[in-house]
């Protein structure tokens, strides 16, 4: 880890720029072809059943990856001192931009289409999308105008929907922990923009094969996100809690921008607060409260600056209007009699009920073997809960609501609750809309350290046919052999 690139021999003689500012011979041709190899495989063939099966197969497959992988290598060190890194900034044309965004999206929709082919085997499954995501990754790292073409430019839910896929399918296998992992960046870093987050509206055709996926009336894209991260969250492998942290903070980038969550979505929404508010849940760790925050964003974002568009989210903090009014009037003595270390002393073991409200903690996060809650840990981060705006309008709200579902006629349809709601204005009620918060993606040392391992690791999982490796003299990450359920 203390290793600088440039100190890699490997590294400084294919790709740093020497001191009268030049580099390798070439370099510009080389990179040029890598990209060329990639925008013009056509993983699908010809567009026609069994397609694929018609062309020369294997061969040209083995060649896509080799390129792939020599093109990541070449792009691991991204400094001033990385002639390819420069060559990919230095582009600005949105020509080869638009070139390289399609052929990457047709790379990774493949996978999910090859899933839903009426025909078995008709269209040939494709195994580099691990390689084409880092790619991506890479391309918008280096090159800051191709991000800001991709948003600009380009339908970006064509990404949002092959990466959403590939964190459902791979959310409960170990060995998948790392494509989730760039999953989760690659979303992390685009919706530190605001294009990312209004892109997001656009209709959710829920063509995607996620098993077990619930049907929801007139989904977009941010719906998706959030049926998605739920679902990792409470049926995910526990290696995935680091990333929880970066599921919320997505979730209140894109909030403001979204016109309205589906009704599936708002109760994730609920659920996760629920989930997180519960009390046992936050005296487990010191920074188990992060997570209130966020979703507290996410409401307040909702009900300030697009209210009329989400009233399925707004009737259902009425319905569950004691959630939010217990975390409100929550007391330091309550967190203390329900930390996980009191519990142990009384007898109730890791699993149990936290405080009546269902959560269990183990099933979120494992509790840290020696933290002890305090009253200045709980005044921390208690005093600073941005309630005001959510406990007004409950305060407004809920006593109409309750009035029209106790009438003698009995309740009225849901629909007409939600008309009411969204007649409901809540102009001169609530207090002056909140800036809006962005928390962009800050590159740093661990994740750089992160990259270069992951890109390594794919590289050695997809070259086990031919003995180039020797497993015994590998550093750089630790090799586990996990049996086949």
């Amino acid at each position: 880890n203390k290793c600088k690139p440039e100190d890699n021999k490997w590294i400084r003689a294919i790709s740093l720029v020497d001191s009268s500012g030049g580099g390798i011979p070439f370099a510009r041709e080389l990179l040029c072809s890598l990209l060329n190899v990639v925008c013009t495989f056509d993983p699908v063939g010809w567009g026609v059943p069994y397609g694929s099966s018609l062309r020369s197969g294997k061969g040209e497959t083995d060649f896509l990856d080799v390129c792939l992988h020599n093109l990541l290598v070449l792009l691991e060190v991204n400094s001033w001192s990385n002639i390819f890194c420069k060559l990919v900034e230095e582009v600005r044309s949105p020509l080869p931009f638009k070139l390289l965004f399609d052929h990457i999206v047709a790379l990774l929709e493949a996978v999910p289409r090859a899933k839903m082919a009426l025909l078995p085997g008709s269209v040939r499954p494709f195994a580099s999308y691990q390689e084409v995501l880092v790619l991506l990754w890479k391309l918008l790292d280096c090159n800051k105008a191709f991000m800001t073409f991709v948003l600009d430019e380009c339908d970006v839910t064509r990404v949002v929907g092959p990466i959403c896929y590939f964190m459902w399918t791979g959310r409960k296998n170990a060995s998948d922990v790392g494509l989730l992992h760039i999953c989760t960046f690659l979303i992390l870093l685009l919706s530190g923009e605001r294009s990312f987050g209004v892109g997001l509206n656009r209709p959710y055709a829920q063509d995607l094969p996620l098993q077990g996926a619930p049907k929801m009336h007139q989904p977009n894209f941010g719906d998706l996100m959030v049926v998605v991260f739920h679902k990792i969250i409470v049926d995910g492998t526990p290696r995935l809690h680091s990333l929880f942290n970066c599921y919320m903070t997505v979730l209140s980038n894109i909030s403001p921008y979204i016109k309205g969550w589906d009704k599936v979505s708002a109760m994730r929404l609920l659920s996760l607060f629920n989930r997180f508010s519960g009390r046992r849940f936050l005296s487990a760790a010191e920074n188990n409260n992060q997570y209130i925050f966020f979703l507290l964003d996410v409401f307040n974002n909702a009900i300030q600056y697009q209210y009329e568009g989400n009233a399925p989210l707004v009737y259902g903090l009425c319905v569950e209007d004691q959630m939010v009014r217990r975390l409100v009037q929550l007391e330091f003595e309550d967190v203390v009699l329900t930390s996980p270390r009191q519990a142990e002393s009384n007898g109730v073991g890791h699993g149990g009920p936290a405080g009546g409200d269902g959560a269990k903690t183990s099933e979120v996060e494992p509790a840290q073997p020696h933290f002890q809650p305090t009253r200045e840990w709980f005044e921390s981060w208690k005093s600073r809960l941005a309630t005001g705006a959510l406990v007004r309008m409950l305060d407004t709200l809920v006593p109409k609501v309750s009035a029209l579902c106790t009438k003698e006629s009995g309740p009225p349809p849901e629909q007409e609750l939600l008309q009411f709601i969204r007649n409901s204005t809540m102009v001169g009620l609530l207090p002056v809309p909140h800036p809006i918060v962005i928390r962009r993606y800050q590159p740093n040392h661990y994740t750089t350290i992160w990259f270069t391992t992951y890109t390594w690791g794919v590289i050695f999982l997809r070259n086990q046919d031919a003995s180039i490796w020797d497993a015994n003299k590998i550093r750089l990450f630790t090799i586990n052999v996990i049996p086949n359920s």
